[in-house]
């Protein structure tokens, strides 16, 4: 078995399309066919993962969830998670409260959202992302709130984005990640895209050797790196570099090509 490990936005889809080309899909449900795994790491919640997984034949799917806070089967069933604390989430709505063109919100364990306003941020994810729940709270009521916290989302626009950073002592305690230039991510310490793909890896008996990863973006480097790493046309320098196969645009259906390459040298 082999285990193909692909990024949505960008990789398998340009940024803002909502379908996946049919090549694309025809490619991925070959190699499910042949007996392979295939997992869907995002940015995204699960539901908002298991849109496209649903366009595959039955099989082995995956989906690594927001940026690495949880590893989920196709059933919904969690195989791995780590989470933040409603704390956390008081934490980081109290260091951004007054900038009023930075938005703070949460998702929980179970595809909803905890959001102190329904921002033009918010109404994307809802959107995009099949979220079937959004709790809006006051801040006075969200200590009363029982969840778990995949991950915190600070939203902005970008020339103030790029200067949200962790101080020396929050890097401490959390994890940051970015999808976009908008979205500034916080997870649980340690939690990461890459640890997830090596629990799945572990689960399913697969040897390193066999594990692809398709990517595109700076938080996409490690799991380049350390498995056999396969950077998108659009990709960033730095996934180029570390990839051992740079493949075409994603407006080109890369994943077709690489996969095609792929089985070339099988």
């Amino acid at each position: 078995m082999r285990l193909f490990v692909f990024d949505i936005d960008n990789t398998l889809l340009p940024r803002g399309e909502k379908n996946i080309p049919y090549e694309v899909i025809k490619a991925i449900n070959k190699t499910i066919q042949n007996g392979d795994a295939v997992c869907f790491a995002s940015g995204r919640p699960f539901l908002g993962i298991k849109q496209y997984l649903d366009k595959l034949i039955d099989g082995s799917k995956n989906a690594i969830v927001a940026n690495g806070a949880a590893l989920i089967d196709n059933n919904g069933n969690v195989l791995y998670e780590k989470t933040l604390k409603i704390d956390d989430l008081i934490y980081f709505r109290k260091k951004y409260k007054e900038h009023l063109c930075i938005s703070v919100y949460g998702y929980d364990n179970n595809n909803g959202l905890l959001v102190f306003s329904k921002d033009k941020w918010v109404k994307h994810e809802i959107d995009v992302n099949k979220i079937t729940h959004t709790y809006l709270v006051a801040d006075n009521q969200l200590s009363k709130m029982d969840f778990d916290v995949y991950k915190i989302m600070i939203a902005t626009d970008e020339d103030i984005s790029h200067k949200i950073l962790l101080s020396s002592k929050e890097k401490e305690l959390f994890s940051a990640s970015r999808s976009t230039s908008n979205y500034f991510e916080i997870l649980s310490k340690g939690a990461s895209k890459v640890e997830m793909v090596d629990k799945l890896v572990d689960i399913l008996q697969v040897k390193t050797d066999s594990v692809y990863t398709f990517r595109d973006n700076e938080n996409d480097v490690g799991m380049l790196k350390k498995y056999y790493g396969v950077a998108m046309g659009n990709a960033i320098d730095n996934c180029k570099q570390v990839s051992k196969m740079v493949t075409k645009d994603v407006k080109e259906c890369g994943v077709v090509s690489a996969i095609e390459k792929i089985e070339q040298f099988q």
